[in-house]
C-alpha cells in the first residue's frame, strides 16, 4: 500500500501508524525552524530546468527517529508572481518526508499524482451533485450514487 498526504498529516503518530502497517508514504513536510536552518546546507542536484532536489535525514521534535526528507527548490525570478510555496532567500521550496525507495524526482512525481485525485473530487462535488447525500436511507443513497456514477461514465466516455 502507498499513501500520499498533505502537510496536515506531517505528524509522528500518523507516520508511525503507516510504518507499522508496512506501507510506503510521501507526506508534505512542515518546515519547522530546525529543518529551515538545514535547507541551505542540503546538497542539491538539478533535476529539470527549474528545480533542484536534495535529501537529508531529519528528526523533527518530538520524533526520536530521523526520517528521510526530500527538498525541491527553485530560484525565484524577479518576473515570477508572489510564490505560494515556502521561501528562504532567493529560493522557494517544497519538501516531503518519505520511506519510498525512489529518487527525489520519483517521490515528487508520485506525490504530484495526488493532484489528479483532487480534480476528480472537485468534479464530483461540483459537476455531479455529490457535495451532499440527499437522504438518510442507505438504499436511496446507493441508488442516487449509481445514477451519478452512470452519468459520470457517460460524460467521460464522450
Amino acid at each position: 500500500m502507498r499513501v500520499r498526504a498533505d502537510a496536515g498529516f506531517y505528524q509522528d503518530a500518523f507516520l508511525s501508524e503507516v510504518e507499522d502497517r508496512e506501507a510506503q508514504y510521501a507526506v508534505v513536510a512542515e518546515v519547522y525552524p530546525p529543518l529551515k536552518r538545514r535547507l541551505p546546507g542540503i546538497a542539491s542536484q538539478r533535476v529539470n530546468p527549474l528545480w533542484e532536489m536534495g535529501e537529508c535525514w531529519y528528526g523533527a521534535r518530538p520524533w526520536f527517529e530521523p526520517r528521510r526528507h526530500f527538498v525541491a527548490r527553485r530560484l525565484i525570478e524577479t518576473s515570477d508572481p508572489s510564490p505560494t510555496l515556502f521561501t528562504l532567500g532567493r529560493y522557494q521550496y517544497r519538501g516531503w518526508v518519505t520511506n519510498l525507495d525512489l529518487s527525489p524526482p520519483g517521490v515528487q512525481h508520485f506525490y504530484d499524482g495526488r493532484a489528479v485525485v483532487e480534480v476528480r473530487i472537485r468534479e464530483l462535488h461540483q459537476d455531479f451533485a455529490l457535495a451532499r447525500i440527499p437522504t438518510r436511507r442507505f438504499a436511496a443513497n446507493a441508488l442516487y450514487l449509481e445514477v451519478i456514477r452512470l452519468g459520470y461514465k457517460l460524460v467521460t466516455a464522450f
